[in-house]
């Protein structure tokens, strides 16, 4: 009886008391794969941006990397909240490969991303003029070995293109050097700025060796040994007969890793010979 009256003493004490068992639930659900990674070529630099996750427990990102497309370990490089990195003190002319993922408070780590990949060049900023009245500084060389991005002569041996004034067009044109007629030039258009244009194309380039340089408008340049560059016309100075562009180059040649701004593998020159150089110089 008295055994009996305890129970029930407990079960009423715990009932006023309310007291109630515990449960702990752990997260163990990771976050989704960061989406749409992608790659901006720098001089020396690349910056990477993708998608924001949306899950409201997000922690942040991670950010791993693997130099050269050879087998070994990805290195986790940062942790970072932003949906933005700049890799920095790269070497030129070297491929690294990135992907990212995303972390909650709980730990739980995404899958990978996509990858992305991409490889340092020299660039910068210069400007030319019109070779009729400075043809010792009418002329661009990109140059294979340091330093890069030359004005020179525009009929040096090292020119890849000159600039000239047309007084009769009332315009300016790029031309490819009388020396090394079998570069490759190319219109992309208006860009915004001069990341826009990360590719090279397969076809389209220049069939006369010269175009119209506009401001705004970026080029590509597929040199005679075998590179890649561009360029983007940010003003022309007509008092000062002066061209001024931002330039971009690939020190890569032939498709060796260079994996930006190379086309399919296609022949060489994409121009015909008969009619090519057609703006004849008129010195």
């Amino acid at each position: 009886m008295k055994a009996m009256k305890r129970i029930r003493l407990t079960a009423l004490l715990l009932a006023l008391t309310g007291c109630t068992e515990k449960v702990v639930i752990y997260d163990t659900e990771p976050p989704a794969a960061p989406r749409g990674l992608q790659s901006i070529t720098g001089d020396g630099w690349v910056v990477l941006e993708w998608y924001p996750n949306t899950e409201r427990d997000l922690a942040g990102y991670r950010i791993w990397k693997r130099p050269d497309q050879v087998d070994g370990q990805y290195v986790k490089i940062a942790n970072l909240s932003e949906t933005n990195y700049t890799d920095q003190n790269l070497d030129y002319g070297r491929t690294y490969f990135y992907f990212v993922t995303a972390f909650d408070h709980s730990g739980n780590e995404s899958p990978r991303s996509e990858l992305a990949y991409d490889t340092p060049r020299p660039e910068g900023s210069s400007l030319v003029q019109d070779f009729n009245l400075h043809p010792s500084t009418a002329g661009f060389a990109f140059t294979n070995s340091a330093p890069y991005g030359s004005v020179v002569a525009w009929n040096s041996g090292s020119a890849d293109i000159y600039f000239e004034y047309s007084s009769a067009d009332a315009a300016w044109f790029i031309n490819v050097s009388p020396i090394n007629v079998n570069t490759d030039l190319q219109d992309m258009g208006y860009t915004d700025s001069f990341d826009d244009v990360s590719y090279s194309p397969t076809s389209g380039w220049s069939a006369v060796g010269w175009v119209e340089a506009i401001v705004g408008h970026t080029y590509v340049v597929w040199t005679a040994d075998d590179h890649y560059a561009k360029i983007r016309i940010t003003s022309i100075d007509n008092p000062n007969s002066t061209v001024y562009f931002d330039w971009g180059y690939q020190i890569d040649g032939s498709g060796l890793g260079q994996l930006e701004l190379k086309p399919a593998v296609i022949k060489k020159p994409q121009h015909d010979p008969t009619t090519y150089l057609r703006r004849q110089i008129t010195r």
